[in-house]
């Protein structure tokens, strides 16, 4: 029987905006260009999978280094997450702590919370990041970088406490046979220093009788190495502010309510679905500073056929998935 895979990034889609979910995962079309916080993330998530693969802390950062070498990103951008994994290494190196599976794979049966009825459309499927073993117990951990305030006691944190992709990996732990004791998530802050550039030649200012700039100007952009240094220092200025790692724990009330939330999610999405609706969420245009890339469609500047902006994924055609009637749904 075919069902299609309902992850949390899909349900946060549809949550977002339907009409962004229908093109992405319904009609399986995606932007050609992520956005650069995106590629960030990726990238920060592929060393995070050799570096947690284990080693002494030279093998994991030179692993690193590797994967960074073989990206082709900016020079600036390359300097920044350069400092990151070698802050991550000098921080979190040493941590009593053993991998036990790296990017672990999960797929249940949807089921309705109140009469137990497996759903017809839908399994809840995922990948967790990372399956440790602390102090004798499992946990999961989840990475992520941000530009947020993660400090104790911020927003941040606070969300985290009915956040659904913690949900989702608890109960995806589980299936696979973990008892999980909590999710460790794994912060990193990225550095909000920018690249200095030089200072326009009408705008510059000498000391009097002299060629040499005041002190707040530049004659030349800053060189990679010299961004480098400087991101190095505030780093070392405040190594807590950029890694924060914090239990996040669900106990057997917290997931249940999760459930029903996952249930009752997949519930509209299919109403949506058989009533051929796809509503756009014009309050989801512009968020993170930028705008949507499915924007242009929406506003009918572009053609969602348009080679040069958008291409098919690579994930399954509308997600589809045949399951092994062994598995038992």
């Amino acid at each position: 029987m075919l069902r299609l895979e309902l992850s949390s990034s899909r349900m946060g889609s549809f949550m977002t905006c339907p009409q962004k979910h229908h093109y992405q995962h319904a009609l399986g079309r995606v932007p050609i260009k992520t956005s650069e916080a995106l590629s960030f993330g990726r990238l920060w998530h592929r060393i995070m999978e050799v570096w947690w693969a284990g080693g002494s802390d030279s093998d994991r950062l030179t692993k690193s280094l590797m994967v960074i070498g073989s990206e082709e990103i900016d020079p600036y951008d390359q300097a920044k997450i350069t400092v990151m994994i070698a802050g991550y290494t000098a921080r979190w190196g040493r941590e009593p702590i053993e991998t036990v599976a790296v990017e672990l794979p999960f797929s249940v049966p949807l089921v309705d919370p109140e009469t137990g009825d497996k759903s017809d459309t839908w399994i809840l499927c995922g990948t967790i990041d990372k399956i440790v073993r602390k102090n004798g117990k499992f946990y999961i951990v989840e990475h992520k970088t941000s530009s947020d305030d993660t400090s104790a006691g911020s927003d941040y944190w606070r969300r985290l406490a009915i956040d659904t992709q913690v949900s989702n990996y608890y109960i995806g732990a589980k299936a696979v046979g973990y008892d999980i004791e909590g999710c460790l998530y794994d912060v990193v802050a990225k550095p909000a220093l920018r690249p200095l550039k030089a200072t326009p030649e009408d705008k510059r200012k000498y000391k009097a009788g002299t060629k040499t700039l005041y002190a707040n100007q530049r004659e030349n952009d800053e060189t990679p190495g010299e961004y480098e240094n400087r991101v190095s220092e505030s780093v070392l200025e405040s190594p807590d502010s950029y890694y924060v790692r914090g239990e996040v724990s669900r106990l057997a009330e917290a997931l249940e309510r999760a459930r029903r939330d996952v249930w009752e999610i997949a519930y509209t999405m299919d109403v949506q679905a058989e009533a051929g609706m796809a509503p756009r969420n014009t309050k989801a245009c512009s968020q993170f500073g930028r705008m949507c890339e499915y924007f242009d469609v929406c506003s009918g500047a572009a053609e969602l056929t348009d080679p040069t902006r958008f291409k098919n994924t690579d994930y399954r055609p509308s997600g589809k998935v045949l399951l092994d009637p062994e598995l038992g749904f």
